[in-house]
């Protein structure tokens, strides 16, 4: 199946199993790796026990001790790490194989471990989700219809009806893909790992708050749990790019037919790039020389985009292209737009190509002074 074919027919519309998604898939790091990340400060770790906590279907979050770990029953739990990519290269690129979808659109890759019989409930998520399979097997069952009543007394939102209208056991390799809206209980066969690929979709309230920043007085009329959606999501060339059929999306959101549409792009860019609850600290790295620069750009060494930071452009009829790294805009001509298309499209280039991409005479300059700008900030890095 084509991605194009995926999009019309599955993309935010209807459940997909697809067996053999990724042949001879090997995992990316070990159980007790998962658990070293799960014991780290900075790392977004949780624990889910059905059983054997002080309560059914306890919660805890990380960073765990070795101990805590070492404790756990030998069965009926899970340990689940987001934001994985952050911390792998090998979890970023997994990422890119999802880029038929565009950039931003990507939230992170979660990865879980879980025994024999570990499972987080019969749940419901309001994003689109790809279930890839690791080391052994997850019996996962779903429901596009059905009872949303919620249990009551637990941590997780967790369906207290489920009954569920298809079943499948998913061994390594295998993935499931389901839209926004679709129960699904997802419990390990035998001990397994699982990676959970999300997109994110902004909720109609996040967007009218930041646009118009309205004071909490009047946030508190705005009573929507409207999410951004895009059933008719076609492939497009650049999957960097914010499009106008997606901004269209947006202003339908907003319900404000705006005078002038640049201000909409604009603010979204910068809202989709912006990372949730970082605080941005002064970099401690020193600018790289132009010489140095101009010496990497005739290689063959490697320039990645950081995994911590979030790339996208807005390209508007006009002279200027809008560029955005972590909710930064940064203004520039568009002599810079192959520079951005690389920059955007592809997390890891050799220097070559973005020398490739570099325009003539005056705005070479500029578009050096950006890429050492980046170096420097740690938005890109020198692998």
């Amino acid at each position: 199946m084509s991605p194009a074919q995926f999009l019309a027919d599955y993309w935010q519309k209807r459940p997909l199993l697809i067996r053999g998604a990724m042949p001879n898939f090997s995992d990316l790091l070990t159980p007790d790796e998962l658990a070293g990340l799960a014991m780290q400060e900075g790392v977004s770790a949780r624990l889910v026990l059905e059983r054997g906590g002080r309560r059914p279907w306890q919660l805890e979050h990380g960073p765990f001790s070795e101990e805590r770990l070492t404790a756990l029953p030998k069965s009926h739990w899970s340990l689940l790490v987001s934001n994985v990519e952050q911390w792998l290269e090998s979890g970023a690129l997994i990422l890119d194989k999802f880029s038929f979808v565009p950039h931003w659109r990507a939230d992170d890759l979660m990865v879980s471990f879980a025994p024999t019989g570990g499972s987080v409930g019969p749940h419901v998520d309001s994003y689109d989700v790809f279930l890839l399979q690791g080391m052994g097997s997850r019996r996962w069952q779903i429901a596009e219809q059905g009872d949303r009543t919620l249990l009551s007394g637990v941590d997780l939102k967790i369906l207290k009806k489920f009954q569920p209208e298809a079943e499948w056991v998913l061994e390594p390799g295998d993935m499931l893909y389901l839209p926004p809206g679709v129960a699904h209980y997802g419990v390990a066969s035998a001990d397994c790992m699982t990676y959970s690929i999300g997109f994110r979709a902004p909720a109609q309230r996040d967007l009218l708050e930041d646009f118009y920043n309205l004071p909490k007085n009047l946030m508190d009329l705005v009573t929507t749990d409207q999410m951004y959606s895009d059933p008719d999501l076609t492939l497009q060339l650049n999957p960097g790019e914010i499009t106008q059929s997606a901004l269209v999306r947006v202003e339908d959101m907003l319900r404000a037919p705006l005078a002038h549409n640049d201000l909409l792009g604009r603010w979204f860019g910068a809202h989709v790039t912006r990372l949730p609850g970082a605080s941005k600290e002064p970099s401690r790295r020193r600018m790289p020389a132009e010489s140095k620069l101009n010496d990497l750009l005739k290689s063959d060494r490697k320039v990645w985009r950081s995994d911590r930071s979030r790339f996208a452009f807005f390209a508007p009829a006009g002279a200027t292209i809008y560029f955005y790294v972590d909710g930064d805009e940064l203004a520039v001509p568009q002599a810079l737009k192959p520079l951005l298309e690389v920059l955007c499209a592809t997390r890891c280039n050799p220097g070559r190509a973005l020398a490739a991409a570099l325009p003539r005479g005056k705005a070479r300059e500029q578009a050096l002074l950006m890429l050492r700008q980046m170096l420097a900030h740690g938005s890109l890095y020198i692998g």
